[in-house]
């Protein structure tokens, strides 16, 4: 079969399923933002090469993450760079995850004229997390554009042909929605850990950082207000009087921002 993965993400453990349907004999293209801001994969290695094809949709500009009006507008084009892609190549499936739902329409809209079948990987309920981001703003605004996409979401739900959801939460929420169980299977994300090399714990980085020998709890990758940083600081306030232990946050925006200046208080 012509497989498309889209991970708008970019992210290591989509490419890893994207090269085993290949390795089982499928034609694999694999589609990531490349205007998307944020912690990347390694998209292009010659062992993936060899077997998938990995393409970047690039909009010629990197996504204003805070400029609502300009990334709606960047989403929305993104998607449609998607769709056409899918028009011209024409695949038998699309796995579609990490998507702004206003992207995913058009991906999805696309993936149904061609007559192809469609998975929405769902790595989160978008409109929920807008409307409590957009919410914290203003209450009104928040909960009428959280109806808007909650009406599109659950329309592509309803009519995808599987739905692959990250956690039990996901199923019991857009099952409410009546969103048919049957088609909904449950599929953690994970770790391509023969992606990961093993150092020694002190070397050349931890030394340049000042870190010591003590136990680390390290977290790195993305880190937004919706993936609830303070749960980081929880757990440091927590060993804050042991002083055998220290705690490493690698990432940037405005979760790691937030964790800082509470952590100085």
């Amino acid at each position: 079969m012509r497989i498309l993965m889209h991970d708008y993400g970019g992210y290591p453990f989509p490419l890893e399923l994207s090269k085993m349907l290949a390795d089982k004999g499928n034609e694999v293209t694999h589609l990531y933002s490349a205007s998307f801001h944020g912690p990347k994969g390694l998209l292009v290695t010659a062992e993936i090469a060899d077997s998938v094809k990995v393409q970047a949709i690039e909009l010629g500009s990197s996504m204003d993450r805070w400029n609502y009006l300009q990334r709606r507008s960047q989403e929305i084009q993104h998607g449609q760079q998607v769709a056409d892609y899918i028009k011209k190549w024409r695949p038998h499936v699309v796995i579609s995850a990490n998507t702004p739902i206003e992207g995913q329409k058009r991906i999805f809209t696309a993936s149904k004229k061609i007559n192809c079948r469609f998975i929405f990987w769902l790595q989160d309920i978008y409109s929920v997390a807008v409307e409590k981001i957009l919410a914290k703003k203003m209450i009104f605004l928040g909960k009428t554009v959280g109806s808007v996409y909650r009406r599109i979401e659950k329309n592509i739900l309803m009519q995808s042909d599987a739905i692959v959801a990250i956690t039990e939460d996901f199923r019991s929420t857009i099952g409410h929605w009546g969103v048919p169980v049957e088609k909904i299977s449950i599929v953690e994300n994970w770790t391509p850990l023969g992606n990961i090399p093993l150092f020694p714990k002190n070397n050349s980085w931890t030394i340049k950082m000042g870190l010591s020998e003590k136990i680390r709890f390290l977290y790195s990758g993305t880190l937004s207000m919706k993936h609830n940083p303070d749960l980081l600081l929880q757990l440091a306030i927590h060993f804050q009087q042991n002083q055998d232990v220290e705690i490493v946050v690698i990432s940037e925006g405005r979760g790691p921002d937030w964790l800082k200046a509470e952590s100085e208080k």
